[in-house]
């Protein structure tokens, strides 16, 4: 099955927000270090196993060149993972959300929270997500890395 979430991950320009004073562009070297952070808006067992989709991720990440660390304190940049689900007749349905968020200088103003990059993908009809999140993220991620230049 064709995984929209990794071509359009991998066709994304990726830069810092043009709300930044000075755009950086986007590196391995420059995002690291990286924490991943799952959010889970799903209900009706939508998503059962996010630890699961946290493993998948940073398997993936652990291959780049972007250092992993535990904890947003510890890290530069985060790699989100959200989903948000419900169950109909016809099974789960909801979105899946990859995103780059960091914390940046607002106009010296100090920090926040902001996304560098995201791409979302609408499903529907499923028993759960955790399949078509599985098959996004192991996908998706060695496609960023790709993109990305390693400095």
């Amino acid at each position: 099955m064709l995984n929209p979430l990794a071509p359009a991950l991998a066709a994304l320009t990726l830069a810092t927000p043009a709300l930044a004073q000075s755009p950086v562009p986007l590196t391995e070297a420059n995002i690291s270090p990286m924490a991943v952070v799952l959010t889970d808006l799903s209900a009706d067992d939508c998503w059962t196993d996010p630890d699961a989709a946290r493993q998948i991720a940073r398997d993936a990440l652990s291959k780049t060149n972007i250092d992993l660390v535990e904890t947003e304190d510890e890290a530069e940049t985060v790699f989100a993972v959200v989903v948000q689900a419900s169950r109909a007749v016809t099974g789960c349905y909801g979105y899946v959300r990859f995103a780059i968020g960091s914390m940046i200088d607002w106009k010296d103003n100090g920090e926040v929270p902001a996304t560098l990059q995201a791409v979302s993908e609408i499903f529907e009809g499923r028993d759960s997500v955790d399949a078509f999140l599985a098959e996004g993220l192991a996908t998706a991620i060695p496609a960023l890395a790709d993109y990305l230049p390693d400095s």
